[in-house]
């Protein structure tokens, strides 16, 4: 990674080591540190099979998260994400992450397996190593339904709607939808895994 990226990637370091000290007196507040692998076997979103190319991207980060009651069957969450990602052979796609979302949950009934319902908005801004034309800022909205299968598996379906402000808005889609269907399994109180289908129309 060049140099812009490794300076980020200090600041990444302080922002987790800060939430997770001023996190230690509250117990609505909570920090998670993520890292993941990804596989990708058509990064360029290539149409022919000819021209598909695959990769691999590592990506750590952490999430700070403040939970707000309003009522026994509705809540608020406050989340700031920051996330570094870096790609095995596709350097200019590098790029570190910050966000900042607000979210509604509204859960009708309190019986253990009963669905919810969200509200989300979310503003996120992109900035690539390597590719300063992929440079972006994005809004979003969405709406979601989810359900507790057992105590150890969830489930979510929702929808995102992002706009996207990019720095070259004649190479870029500035719109984008999204429906996607992700399961959660906890395998422990510390450790979690996902799967995730998504279908996606405009730029990914």
């Amino acid at each position: 990674m060049n140099k812009r990226i490794d300076r980020l990637a200090g600041f990444l370091l302080m922002l987790t080591l800060s939430c997770s000290f001023s996190g230690v007196a509250s117990e609505a507040l909570s920090v998670d540190f993520l890292a993941s692998v990804e596989i990708d076997d058509n990064i360029g979103s290539a149409e022919l099979q000819n021209d598909r190319e695959s990769d691999w991207a590592l990506t750590v980060g952490s999430v700070v998260t403040r939970n707000l009651v309003i009522s026994e069957r509705s809540a608020l969450q406050l989340r700031g994400m920051a996330q570094l990602r870096d790609q095995q052979d596709f350097d200019d796609l590098d790029r570190l992450q910050v966000s900042g979302s607000v979210r509604y949950v509204w859960q009708p009934g309190l019986d253990f397996s009963s669905p919810w319902f969200e509200v989300m908005t979310e503003l996120r801004g992109e900035r690539y190593g390597e590719s300063a034309i992929r440079d972006s800022w994005f809004a979003i909205g969405g709406l979601g339904i989810g359900q507790r299968l057992t105590d150890r598996l969830d489930t979510h379906l929702g929808y995102r709607y992002t706009s996207r402000d990019p720095r070259e808005r004649e190479i870029f889609d500035t719109d984008q939808q999204r429906l996607f269907l992700r399961a959660d399994l906890r395998l422990s109180m510390s450790a979690q895994v996902y799967g995730l289908w998504s279908l996606v129309q405009g730029d990914d």
